[in-house]
Protein backbone atom coordinates (compact mmCIF):
# COMPACT_ATOMS: atom_id res chain seq x y z
CA UNK A 1 0.00 0.00 0.00
CA UNK A 2 1.48 3.76 -0.69
CA UNK A 3 0.57 6.73 0.69
CA UNK A 4 0.12 10.07 -0.84
CA UNK A 5 -0.96 13.97 0.24
CA UNK A 6 -4.09 15.22 -0.66
CA UNK A 7 -5.24 18.91 -0.41
CA UNK A 8 -8.51 20.06 0.08
CA UNK A 9 -9.67 23.90 0.43
CA UNK A 10 -11.65 25.04 3.39
CA UNK A 11 -12.51 28.17 4.88
CA UNK A 12 -10.14 29.17 2.04
CA UNK A 13 -7.37 27.45 3.73
CA UNK A 14 -5.41 24.63 1.84
CA UNK A 15 -5.72 21.51 4.39
CA UNK A 16 -3.99 18.18 3.56
CA UNK A 17 -4.52 14.62 4.20
CA UNK A 18 -2.52 11.41 4.14
CA UNK A 19 -4.72 9.21 1.82
CA UNK A 20 -3.65 4.98 1.07
CA UNK A 21 -3.91 3.63 -2.27
CA UNK A 22 -7.46 2.84 -1.21
CA UNK A 23 -8.67 5.55 -0.67
CA UNK A 24 -8.41 5.69 3.05
CA UNK A 25 -7.48 8.61 5.23
CA UNK A 26 -5.10 8.52 7.93
CA UNK A 27 -6.24 9.76 11.14
CA UNK A 28 -3.28 10.41 13.12
CA UNK A 29 -1.62 12.42 10.77
CA UNK A 30 -4.75 14.37 10.28
CA UNK A 31 -5.63 15.36 13.92
CA UNK A 32 -1.98 16.36 14.16
CA UNK A 33 -2.63 18.84 10.63
CA UNK A 34 -6.20 20.05 12.18
CA UNK A 35 -3.91 21.02 15.50
CA UNK A 36 -1.44 22.67 13.19
CA UNK A 37 -4.19 24.63 11.56
CA UNK A 38 -5.68 25.57 14.88
CA UNK A 39 -2.33 27.28 15.92
CA UNK A 40 -2.25 29.16 12.83
CA UNK A 41 0.43 27.26 11.47
CA UNK A 42 1.82 28.60 7.97
CA UNK A 43 -0.12 26.37 5.20
CA UNK A 44 3.68 25.40 3.89
CA UNK A 45 4.85 24.52 7.27
CA UNK A 46 1.88 22.07 7.41
CA UNK A 47 2.23 20.87 3.32
CA UNK A 48 5.76 20.57 4.37
CA UNK A 49 4.51 18.14 7.61
CA UNK A 50 2.11 16.35 5.29
CA UNK A 51 5.00 15.43 2.54
CA UNK A 52 7.30 14.42 5.66
CA UNK A 53 4.61 12.21 7.37
CA UNK A 54 3.34 10.72 4.05
CA UNK A 55 7.41 9.41 3.48
CA UNK A 56 7.72 7.80 7.00
CA UNK A 57 4.32 5.94 6.44
CA UNK A 58 5.26 4.64 3.08
CA UNK A 59 8.73 3.68 4.66
CA UNK A 60 6.94 1.78 7.67
CA UNK A 61 5.30 0.02 4.75
CA UNK A 62 8.15 -1.48 3.33
CA UNK A 63 9.15 -2.35 6.30
CA UNK A 64 6.15 -4.08 7.46
CA UNK A 65 6.40 -2.56 10.65
CA UNK A 66 3.51 -0.83 12.31
CA UNK A 67 3.61 2.53 14.09
CA UNK A 68 2.23 0.66 17.53
CA UNK A 69 5.44 -1.46 17.04
CA UNK A 70 7.48 1.67 17.17
CA UNK A 71 6.68 3.01 20.29
CA UNK A 72 7.53 -0.16 21.98
CA UNK A 73 11.38 -0.65 20.69
CA UNK A 74 13.68 0.60 23.02
CA UNK A 75 15.59 4.07 22.79
CA UNK A 76 18.36 2.60 21.26
CA UNK A 77 15.89 1.06 18.49
CA UNK A 78 14.14 3.53 18.02
CA UNK A 79 17.12 5.67 17.48
CA UNK A 80 18.21 3.21 14.99
CA UNK A 81 14.92 2.88 13.34
CA UNK A 82 14.85 6.83 12.60
CA UNK A 83 18.51 7.06 11.23
CA UNK A 84 17.92 4.13 8.36
CA UNK A 85 14.60 5.96 8.08
CA UNK A 86 16.80 9.00 7.09
CA UNK A 87 19.23 7.14 4.59
CA UNK A 88 15.89 5.80 3.04
CA UNK A 89 14.90 9.24 2.11
CA UNK A 90 18.51 10.63 1.59
CA UNK A 91 18.57 7.87 -1.03
CA UNK A 92 15.49 9.04 -3.08
CA UNK A 93 13.67 5.42 -2.26
CA UNK A 94 10.45 7.90 -0.83
CA UNK A 95 9.92 9.02 -4.67
CA UNK A 96 9.23 6.93 -7.96
CA UNK A 97 12.29 7.92 -9.66
CA UNK A 98 14.65 7.41 -6.78
CA UNK A 99 16.97 10.06 -6.99
CA UNK A 100 18.68 11.87 -4.40
CA UNK A 101 17.06 14.01 -1.60
CA UNK A 102 19.02 17.29 -0.21
CA UNK A 103 19.62 17.32 3.16
CA UNK A 104 16.51 20.12 3.72
CA UNK A 105 14.19 17.28 2.98
CA UNK A 106 15.99 14.42 5.10
CA UNK A 107 16.13 17.87 7.85
CA UNK A 108 12.09 18.05 7.69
Amino acid sequence: MKYRVVSVLKDNRPRFLIISDIEEIEILPSKYYKHLDQINTSPNTVKSAAFALSYYYNYLQEQTIGLDEITLLSYSEQNKHFIVFLYWVKSGKHTEHNTQTSYKTCNM
